[in-house]
């Protein structure tokens, strides 16, 4: 292909942060006169605005995390261990994706769930009344991803537990307003970071308040939503906005949404509610 195109002794840009040892050395070895150069950067500011057929298949992996969460919630049981749930996560999304195949080819259903009062991804001895199961899930669907989270009480939550997640659900609803073309991504963080701060959590500390996603399996991918991300919001960015939080004594919270940038502001591809909903 580099010889068709005269490029035989050229220097060729490809995302040499990822690519295997053994598939550079055989670039190389049949390339010999090719000089290879990283511009991972470049690539990620490229793939950060999505085209039409990436962005559907963005939207399908949104809601088929929606279908999967309400199936595991429907499904949460008194000793119910944090695995079940993560099961029960993955059953609903399949049922989901048979259901109806214009969302796309599944490929998988992942994510990190804990259920307990503890920070921990385990469990101690299954669900018990005042626990509150985090979900940090996604679907891959045809090779693009989804990354959202949602926070349940089973049972009653206590006061405490309630604090921190109006104090998230407010701090990510503050982000949320800004989300608009222009917008410096840095505006975003200190806008969730503000709202930590005066809820009386100066010690909260996050080294981003999301990400941009696509292809890559491990999800998180640049832009990040951090305070030294000075870049601009761009109509056709999609972002992961995040306001997690991990508790020792109180337990695990993730709010996380999908929000594609619009010509005009933004759409959100989730729609469950921002409420700690008591099961």
């Amino acid at each position: 292909m580099l010889e068709d195109r005269g490029l035989s002794a050229a220097t060729i840009g490809i995302d040499l942060r990822y690519v295997y040892a053994d598939t550079l050395f055989r670039l190389q070895q049949n390339n010999p006169e090719c000089q290879f150069v990283d511009i991972t950067g470049m690539l990620y500011g490229l793939r950060a605005i999505k085209h039409p057929q990436e962005i559907e298949l963005h939207r399908s992996a949104a809601r088929l995390f929606e279908e999967g969460l309400r199936r595991a919630i429907t499904d949460a049981t008194e000793g119910q261990s944090a695995q079940a749930i993560k099961y029960n996560y993955q059953a609903g999304a399949l049922e989901a994706a048979m259901a109806d195949p214009s969302l796309g080819e599944l490929q998988s259903a992942y994510g990190f769930i804990s259920a307990g009062t503890g920070s921990s991804f385990g469990d101690r001895s299954g669900l018990h009344s005042g626990d509150l199961i985090k979900f940090d899930c996604g679907v891959a669907v045809g090779g693009f991803y989804s990354d959202c989270g949602r926070t349940f009480a089973f049972g009653r939550a206590a006061a405490d537990q309630r604090r921190v997640h109006d104090a998230l659900a407010e701090a990510h609803a503050s982000a949320r307003e800004v989300m608009r073309p222009g917008t410096p991504i840095s505006a975003i963080y200190r806008a969730a970071d503000d709202v930590m701060r005066a809820h009386g959590f100066p010690g909260y500390s996050r080294g981003h308040y999301g990400h941009s996603i696509g292809l890559d399996s491990f999800v998180e991918e640049p832009p990040f939503i951090s305070a030294n991300e000075h870049s601009e919001l761009q109509a056709g960015m999609l972002l992961c906005l995040e306001t997690p939080y991990y508790s020792a004594s109180t337990g695990s919270y993730q709010i996380e949404d999908m929000i594609l940038i619009t010509e005009n502001g933004h759409e959100n591809f989730n729609t469950l509610s921002y409420e700690l909903v008591e099961l």
